[in-house]
C-alpha cells in the first residue's frame, strides 16, 4: 500500500517538475509596485568623452544605483499579503513570489548601472582625469 502512495507522489512530482521547468527560463514582465527610474539607455563612444563629460555621465547614472524598494519588514504590501493569506484567502501568499521576482529584476538593474559607472571610472583613470593639471 505504501508503494502505491510513493508511486503516486513520484508521478505527481515528475509532472509538476516537467510543467514548471519551462517557466524558469521565461523572462517575466516587470512588476511595478514601487517607483523605479527609466531603463538605462545604451550608449557607445565612451572613449571620445572628455573628463567633464565622463563626470556628467557618472552623475546621470548615479540614481540608477538606488534601490527604492522597502525592506521586507517595512513593506506594506508584504504585511497585507501575510494578513490576507492568514485570515481570509491563503493564495495571497503568492504575492511573495512576485515580490521576489521583482526584487531580482531590481537588483539586476542596479548591478547593470553600477557596472557601467565602474567602467566609466576606469576610463577616467586611464585618461588621467584624477590628476590635477595646473
Amino acid at each position: 500500500m505504501k508503494t502505491i502512495g510513493l508511486a503516486k507522489t513520484l508521478i505527481t512530482a515528475t509532472i509538476l517538475i516537467s510543467i514548471s521547468t519551462p517557466l524558469i527560463a521565461v523572462e517575466w514582465p516587470d512588476i511595478q509596485l514601487y517607483r523605479s527610474p527609466k531603463p538605462l539607455p545604451q550608449e557607445s563612444g565612451d572613449q571620445s568623452l572628455s573628463c567633464r563629460a565622463l563626470d556628467r555621465e557618472i552623475a546621470r547614472l548615479s540614481p540608477y544605483t538606488y534601490n527604492y524598494r522597502p525592506d521586507f519588514d517595512k513593506d506594506p504590501y508584504s504585511s497585507t499579503a501575510f494578513w490576507v493569506g492568514t485570515t481570509i484567502f491563503w493564495p495571497a501568499y503568492i504575492f511573495h513570489g512576485f515580490k521576489y521576482a521583482g526584487d531580482f529584476q531590481e537588483e539586476k538593474r542596479v548591478q547593470t548601472a553600477a557596472a557601467r559607472i565602474e567602467s566609466l571610472r576606469r576610463l577616467k583613470q586611464e585618461k588621467f582625469c584624477y590628476e590635477g593639471r595646473g
